[in-house]
């Protein structure tokens, strides 16, 4: 049996929520039937000593795992040309690496490899010096992910958000070029619906190096509640690789707030059906599809 998690954002329009307001997501997914909830390194971080190891132990007495997420931007990106930006997220990622062990989390997911939706119009050889400074800063980065065993991912997403890994093939070449046992990829499904050929494939490929998956419909609803996903696929291509990490759904319906401007939800995609309701629903929808 799979680990099955969900990312804290699904209920919220702003991404600032305070530490009473996350107790409630935990008990939440532990009362929805999820094994894992995915937090957000930057909210965390603002928390006191005494909010985290209160977070912390709210999971351990549900059962609950935590695993986290942080994307870089313009001012901490390890792939930029400036010196002082690619210092600025090379301590971003170690500080969020020594939170996860703080709070015993179970992997580092996000953009942590270049900044989030970032302008970007030169071509293949430009882009390309990109990926080799992220490799560089990577590697200073790792010795910290070792130090504390924890691992970290890069995430492959589409196009549209990010321009230096947007297939699986790229991603292997990025930590296989890191060199280290505690960095993998993280794929999503929504992402991989844009950018690969075939998702069974990409995952085969992945293999091993796969430490984490996001998955969602190619609409971002939750998993079987509408969109075109091959579910059956994606269960054939995980027995394959032996795949037993975390699956964690990051969908995304509301409109509105900081979350859907960041995320481009312009249209609301509940429609009206309770929130709770259909990711309980979409649990058991992956279950029945995946086991």
């Amino acid at each position: 049996m799979y680990k099955y998690g969900i990312f804290y954002g699904y209920w919220i329009r702003n991404w600032e929520v305070d530490l009473e307001e996350l107790k409630n997501y935990v008990a939440k997914v532990d009362e929805l039937g999820f094994d894992i909830i995915e937090l957000s390194c930057d909210i965390v971080d603002q928390f006191s000593s005494s909010e985290r190891q209160e977070l912390k132990s709210e999971g351990e007495r549900r059962g609950i795992n935590f695993t986290f997420n942080t994307n870089l931007n313009q001012n901490n990106d390890i792939s930029s040309e400036e010196e002082e930006a690619r210092r600025r997220g090379i301590r971003h990622l170690e500080n969020s690496i020594k939170l996860i062990d703080e709070m015993d989390g179970e992997v580092l997911t996000g953009l942590t490899y270049g900044a989030w939706n970032p302008s970007f119009q030169g071509d293949f050889e430009e882009k390309m010096s990109y990926f080799d400074r992220s490799v560089e800063s990577w590697r200073q980065v790792i010795k910290t992910a070792e130090d504390y065993d924890v691992k970290c991912t890069v995430e492959v997403v589409n196009r549209f958000e990010q321009f230096i890994l947007n297939t699986a093939a790229e991603g292997i070449e990025f930590v296989e070029r890191v060199d280290s046992p505690n960095l993998g990829i993280l794929l999503d499904t929504y992402h991989m619906n844009i950018e690969e050929d075939s998702i069974p494939e990409a995952i085969e490929k992945a293999g091993d190096k796969l430490f984490h998956l996001h998955v969602g419909e190619n609409n971002r609803k939750p998993p079987g509640r509408g969109g075109h996903i091959q579910w059956d696929s994606i269960r054939k291509a995980l027995d394959k690789i032996d795949f037993g990490r975390g699956i964690v759904m990051e969908p995304f319906l509301l409109s509105g707030g900081e979350v859907g401007s960041s995320i481009g939800v312009w249209r609301g995609l509940s429609e009206g059906k309770d929130l709770d309701e259909e990711v309980r629903k979409s649990l058991e929808f992956l279950k029945r599809k995946l086991e």
